[in-house]
């Protein structure tokens, strides 16, 4: 059945112009994926095992192996200051056989503690002293086995803290994905800065990622198809067409609202009257209107078919509404300096969906819901009922759902659930279309995973589809992830922003917050207006960002219903800081004006505690790197970046490099580490440090 399904000749363009248009970007989409590829390569790959923290786990390994204990090293951070060592080292197998840690204690710690005494790094002074504190066996290391830990930080420069870990794998990663025809939302931002952080992290750890925008150029089209050509000059005179589509969209909207009422139009509010006459003329009954209704739904499903049968006017018009959406949305990618690799609508996959549920029919796996499975499904809800497995509330709305489904085509699960994939009437839907997606992007891009960036709401959409492509086995050997994030919600109700709420700010909140910043550079009449305007536009992003995802992934965001207010805590949240940090750091290597030191050079210089826990904190960052990636959650890396700045700051001003003309080697090259770290992070979050602040 897979090899039936999931093949070449099931993905199709669709018929007329629309075909066309698919074909064009099709041609395009390869195009673009051979360029991504390339460009993953030239990039070129750190060895994960190169760095110090994972040498060092090597080496203690090694030693443990030799002493005939388990090739295992767990190393834990400790702080010197309080304990006295750098790291602690236990071996969880051994902590985990019968026992437990008291038998640890007593027998394997003091063969630990002899294995790493006697192992090279401490016989040639790497390591200083080793000792046991109950069931850890504590290391301090030297000053020089720090400073020398920086060389790599110096030599892979931009690059460091990359691995190879997941080098081969392809990842397609479906991220921002507005609606046409409408206005971005809270959520959008949302989607679209994780989105982008997690190809960052996926790139860093060795992954080719594919940055896909999935539009949704599809639903709802026939009735704005039909209504503007009915319609065009009520809707208001602006400045972006998108902000007339989207008008148009509330007026639909708001039309079949009224078609819903059961009062008489006499009793409707004014507006309500109003609009309705506005658009159909004189209508002064209930039934008037809802045959007028009837008209325009009929000529809108009509206007539909005809787009998707590729007819070249009512594509013509099509293409036109969504380009003006397109050049919404990216001012809005502009402001953010966001790419996408593909923008491929909706309306790629229809023809498609169609085709491969066809197939899929063949096979058994797509059936009519017939009114003898639905009233087997009937008989099967009422037992549950009767049994009390369901309530009433319950019992009602599976048996309305199951009236609706009758006549459309399913995939039928294991567990009595469903999936709608195609209704009655033969129209596509969400999930025809997310199906051949996924064909598609498993023919054509081969990736390891699919990973949809979308909000936690959209849950149960996606589990039905991923069990679906399975069952018709069109996903090959794609893992299918929904990356889900929480909601931006109002900072003083704590409520989640309408999309209404969200769709009025979004451009606002950008541009307000770039202007922030701008302004209080200008202020500081220090930096010419050409580059506070860059250098706002990076920390009004850069703090947006941060305050994003500073926190889990999961956790709402709050946002002030006051534009000002807003602007003030994304200024308090962290990414100014940053940035503020790494500038600081780059402006004593300025004064400093020679060229860095080589650490290996340094192994006279005594460290401060305060310079060795810097230090290991620049250590973890390669871990940290890798583990947001297997978690999906940017907070991992950033929150270690916070605290890299915390620490430093307080160094620096404790510890100063340059002072009275003496210059502190050992402190130059710390510092020139630490700003390279801090920048490497904020490049993986998708923000640029400007030069000076």
């Amino acid at each position: 059945m897979t090899n039936s399904i999931l093949n070449q000749e099931n993905f199709v363009f669709g018929p007329g112009e629309l075909g066309k248009l698919n074909q064009r970007l099709h041609s395009s989409a390869l195009s673009s994926r051979e360029k991504v590829e390339a460009q993953r390569q030239a990039h070129g790959f750190i060895a994960s095992d190169s760095y110090p923290l994972k040498r060092l786990e090597i080496a203690l390994a090694d030693c443990l192996a030799a002493a005939g204990l388990p090739r295992e090293c767990n190393l834990a951070f400790v702080e010197r200051g309080k304990f006295g060592a750098d790291f602690a080292v236990t071996v969880r197998s051994l902590l985990s056989a019968p026992g437990g840690a008291g038998a640890y204690i007593k027998q394997h710690v003091p063969q630990i503690l002899a294995a790493i005494q006697n192992c090279k790094l401490a016989r040639e002074g790497q390591i200083v002293s080793v000792e046991a504190k109950g069931m850890y066996v504590n290391l301090k290391m030297s000053a020089s086995y720090f400073l020398n830990a920086l060389e790599p930080v110096l030599t892979y420069g931009g690059q460091y803290g990359e691995g190879d870990a997941w080098r081969g794998k392809s990842i397609v990663v479906d991220y921002s994905s507005p609606n046409a025809a409408k206005k971005l939302h809270a959520g959008h931002i949302r989607s679209t800065i994780v989105g982008e952080i997690l190809c960052n992290l996926y790139e860093a750890n060795g992954a080719t990622a594919h940055r896909l925008n999935h539009i949704n150029d599809l639903g709802g089209f026939g009735f704005l198809l039909e209504g503007y050509r009915r319609w065009e000059k009520l809707l208001p005179s602006t400045e972006l067409q998108n902000d007339r589509l989207a008008a148009l969209y509330q007026l639909y909207r708001t039309l079949e609202k009224c078609a819903a009422l059961a009062t008489e139009l006499a009793s409707w509010d004014a507006a309500s009257q109003e609009t309705v006459q506005r658009c159909f003329g004189q209508v002064t009954s209930r039934a008037q209107y809802q045959q007028a209704w009837a008209d325009y739904v009929k000529a809108s499903n009509a206007r539909y078919e005809a787009l998707e049968a590729g007819d070249s006017t009512e594509v013509a018009l099509w293409q036109k509404m969504v380009g003006w959406s397109l050049e919404d949305f990216k001012s809005f990618y502009d402001i953010l300096g966001i790419r996408h690799d593909y923008v491929i609508g909706e309306s790629f996959y229809a023809a498609s969906g169609l085709k491969l549920l066809e197939a899929a029919r063949a096979a058994g796996v797509v059936l009519t819901f017939s009114q003898s499975l639905a009233d087997a499904e009937i008989a099967r809800l009422r037992a549950a009922h009767a049994s009390e497995e369901m309530t009433e509330q319950e019992l009602e709305s599976a048996l309305e759902s199951v009236t609706r489904d009758v006549g459309a085509s399913v995939v039928m699960f294991p567990d009595h659930s469903r999936l709608v994939v195609l209704r009655s009437d033969g129209r596509t839907i969400y999930a025809t279309r997310d199906l051949a997606a996924i064909m598609y992007r498993a023919l054509f891009f081969k990736p390891s995973r699919v990973i949809y960036v979308v909000g936690q709401e959209q849950q149960e959409h996606f589990r039905p589809v991923f069990e679906a492509a399975a069952a018709l086995g069109i996903k090959g050997e794609t893992e299918l992830v929904h990356t889900s994030f929480g909601f931006y919600v109002d900072a003083g109700s704590k409520k989640k922003l309408s999309s209404r709420d969200g769709a009025s700010n979004v451009h606002r909140l950008l541009g307000q917050t770039v202007a922030h910043f701008e302004a209080k550079l200008l202020e500081s009449g220090e930096i010419p207006a050409a580059e506070a305007r860059e250098s706002g536009r990076q920390l009004g992003v850069g703090s947006i960002i941060i305050n994003d995802v500073k926190k889990t992934r999961k956790s709402s965001v709050e946002v002030f219903a006051d534009l000002n207010k807003a602007v003030e805590e994304f200024e308090k949240s962290g990414g100014a800081y940053l940035m503020y940090s790494a500038c600081r750091a780059r402006s004593i290597l300025r004064k400093y004006g020679g060229e860095l030191p080589k650490p290996s050079s340094l192994s006279a210089a005594e460290l401060l505690p305060v310079e060795a826990e810097l230090v290991k904190k620049l250590m973890e960052f390669p871990n940290r790197v890798r583990a947001a990636a297997e978690q999906d959650e940017p907070s991992l890396m950033v929150s270690l970046l916070i605290e890299i700045c915390i620490l430093y700051n307080t160094y620096y001003n404790a510890a100063p490099v340059i002072k009275g003309g003496e210059v502190h080697l050992h402190r130059v090259a710390l510092t020139a580490a630490v700003a390279q770290v801090i920048e490497n992070g904020l490049q993986i979050c998708h923000i640029t440090c400007p030069p000076r602040i």
